[in-house]
């Protein structure tokens, strides 16, 4: 039984000696980092996303039954940004921007009905200019004639 302890204490004290703060490793990351060096820091991502040219990789971290979420940006394949999770400018949110193209659309779908508009009365216009020159708009009227005897 001793033997058996003295067998399992160093591989406990090795094993929690491996273990790193998650937390701190994240932290030391610097702008710049390729993917490779990120992956060997941190490990891989729990999720991925590419979003306006830049590839996203989300991670999860547990420390003391606390929960982080913390991102990485990478452009060109380099770290540019890494920290908690970003919250984007008001301006690009899908619904700022649906809203946005709303109100464009509205104004287009007014334009085009004028222009559809304008398109039927220049057709009218058209075709009156045609019986004009056709002289298709005057009444004809033919001459009484006498017969001849």
């Amino acid at each position: 039984m001793r033997i058996f302890f003295f067998l399992m204490l160093p591989l406990a004290l090795f094993l929690s000696a491996c273990q790193t703060n998650m937390i701190k490793e994240f932290n030391d990351l610097k702008v710049g980092y390729d993917k490779h060096q990120v992956i060997e820091k941190i490990g891989s991502p729990r999720h991925m996303l590419r979003m306006s040219g830049e590839d996203r990789w989300y991670y999860m971290f547990y420390n003391d039954d606390q929960r982080f979420q913390k991102e990485v940006h990478f452009k060109d394949g380099l770290v540019i940004y890494f920290g908690d999770k970003k919250i984007p400018q008001a301006e690009l949110l899908p619904e700022t921007i649906d809203a946005k193209n709303e109100e464009k659309n509205k104004i287009i779908d007014i334009e085009k009905s004028k222009r559809d508009e304008d398109s039927k009365n220049a057709y009218a216009d058209y075709l009156k200019y045609e019986k004009k020159v056709k002289k298709e708009d005057r009444v004809h009227y033919l001459p009484d004639f006498e017969p001849v005897d």
